[in-house]
């Protein structure tokens, strides 16, 4: 019995330790993506719906690891390598018009593969650990901002001309 207890500590550490390193390679990009909007002669506006759907697929896969980590069961794995293959292939059309200057200051050569094995290694290790519905402070905060942020691109997607305003009106009601 103590031996299963640690077999599933195990488990839930190889988890830890693998979305720690997704998490680790998701700030690279997006702070890769911030970047560009900083670096001369880089015209990041030209990509702005590109980067946007990176940064969607990302904050669906971040989430779906987390959820399915929790009930794995419930998951389909389409969903996830659907989103897998978006990510990177978004990731490799930004990248073949960044200059090669602005790739080896931010490393990205390196961290496409990585982040692309970091995600792998968190949906394999979905399914190869038991069943946890508790998560730390620092994980529910990013869960949380992903589920904020999938909403917020979803709802602009949706209704990509509506204002506040015009929302209201539509309700009818007005705030003056």
């Amino acid at each position: 019995m103590e031996k299963q207890g640690e077999t599933e500590k195990g488990k839930a550490n190889n988890f830890e330790v693998s979305f720690s390193a997704l998490r680790k390679a998701i700030v690279n990009v997006l702070d890769f993506l911030d970047g560009l909007k900083n670096e001369e002669g880089q015209n990041a506006t030209d990509k702005a719906d590109q980067i946007e759907k990176l940064k969607f697929h990302l904050a669906f896969i971040c989430t779906y690891v987390q959820l399915s980590h929790c009930d794995s069961e419930e998951f389909d794995d389409e969903i996830s390598d659907a989103s897998r293959q978006e990510v990177e292939n978004l990731l490799q059309q930004i990248l073949d018009v960044v200059d090669s200057n602005v790739r080896c200051k931010y490393n990205m050569d390196h961290v496409l593969p990585s982040l692309m094995d970091n995600i792998d290694d968190c949906i394999s290790s979905c399914y190869h650990s038991t069943s946890s519905a508790t998560m730390t402070d620092k994980q529910l905060d990013f869960l949380l901002l992903n589920l904020h942020y999938l909403s917020k691109y979803l709802a602009e997607q949706i209704f990509p001309l509506v204002t506040v305003s015009e929302t209201h009106l539509h309700q009818g009601t007005t705030h003056i």
